[in-house]
């Protein structure tokens, strides 16, 4: 017998479990899900399962634990384990085998079944979105109508649901992992995946809508974040206006820029490491934050100091952020403008609409 793990409780895992750890991939072609006996389907056979010697490793995640199965018909919920259907063949190395017949769903397998598990909220986000357009033409008609933004539920909460599909994807594709479980925060996790992995995966699969959503995940996340708030910030720059973001160009987060040639004229070192670089323009912002860096103290501190002078002295135009820089939307808003102006390009003017999303996509990632 076989427990497919998935959705939410394979990055809960993934968090807690050594890279090395992981075991080869699974399965070596695309294959279906197996049916009868001997996949865990049922509260029951979770149970029993759970306590094998081979499947302790289920005992550090949260119930009810997240498992795939291949019918309609397997699928429930229940104290232990949620079920999710998965009917079509697996991609080939989509899960790790982890031994004792435990089946753990890789990052960008585990960011697919999120992507298309969205779809079924669709007819109820249909229905509310209808229900608020019909009350907004009755207030008109009453002469209510105060004239303010009201935002489709369906459209934001499709947006929130792939920004909160991109958080995970930097998150995984970076060298961080947040705390869960009996783990604690770290920030020197080896990358799991490549957001290339995902748009390859989501090619491969076709074009459903999760597939769709999937490949927009992938077109909007970064690799390489190293902390969740170089993750909030990047993306709160870059996503799209429409999304609440600012619409940036995409920088590369933390790229190694040789200095050899420079070494002990302007640099102590070879490799420099800036958090945002946007390449082209030489343009550098760098995230001072007390997460990371200054948890670390004076030292640290100290040495994003020299960092961000090497870069200054070889021409680089870099820029300081800390919290309080970007302590809410006004002020994230002049970041925008200052880098935008560095990289010669012009910010697009948020509709009422837009800016109500700004607001929210500012919560969302930054709270």
């Amino acid at each position: 017998m076989h427990a497919f793990i998935g959705h939410l409780s394979a990055f809960d895992l993934l968090r807690q479990l050594d890279p090395k750890k992981l075991g080869k991939r699974w399965p070596t072609k695309p294959r279906m899900l197996p049916k009868g006996g001997d996949c865990v389907a049922t509260q029951r056979s979770y149970v029993e399962f759970s306590q094998r010697p081979g499947a302790a490793i289920l005992s550090l995640l949260e119930e009810p634990v997240d498992l795939l199965v291949p019918g309609q018909e397997m699928r429930s919920s229940g104290r232990h384990a949620k079920f999710h259907v998965w009917g079509r063949p697996l991609p080939a190395g989509a899960m790790y085998d982890l031994g004792g017949g435990v089946l753990l769903s890789s990052p960008e397998f585990a960011l697919m079944q999120l992507c298309g598990s969205q779809s079924k909220l669709d007819p109820l986000l249909h229905a509310h979105g209808k229900a608020v357009r019909e009350e907004r033409a009755m207030r008109g008609e009453l002469g209510l109508d105060d004239h303010f933004p009201v935002d489709n539920p369906l459209h934001w909460e499709r947006m929130r649901r792939i920004i909160s599909a991109c958080v995970l994807a930097c998150e995984f594709s970076g060298t961080y992992r947040l705390a869960t479980g009996k783990s604690p925060i770290n920030y020197q996790a080896q990358p799991l995946m490549r957001v290339s992995d995902l748009s390859a995966m989501s090619s491969a699969m076709g074009r459903t809508s999760g597939e769709t959503r999937a490949s927009t995940v992938a077109a909007f996340s970064f690799d390489d974040s190293g902390s969740p708030m170089e993750t909030a910030l990047a993306l709160l720059l870059t996503l799209p206006v429409d999304y609440g973001g600012f619409g940036l160009p995409k920088p590369v987060l933390n790229p190694p820029v040789n200095v050899t040639a420079y070494r002990g004229s302007l640099s102590d070192r070879d490799v420099v490491k800036p958090d945002m670089l946007w390449g082209d323009a030489g343009v550098v912002v760098e995230y001072d934050s007390m997460e990371f860096h200054g948890r670390l103290g004076k030292a640290q501190l100290a040495e994003d100091a020299i960092r961000s002078n090497i870069l200054t002295s070889l021409g680089y135009r870099c820029l300081r952020v800390t919290p309080q820089v970007v302590a809410s939307v006004d002020r994230t808003a002049l970041l925008a403008s200052q880098i935008a102006h560095l990289l010669g390009v012009g910010l697009q003017v948020p509709n009422e609409l837009q800016m109500l999303r700004r607001k929210r996509l500012f919560l969302e990632l930054m709270r």
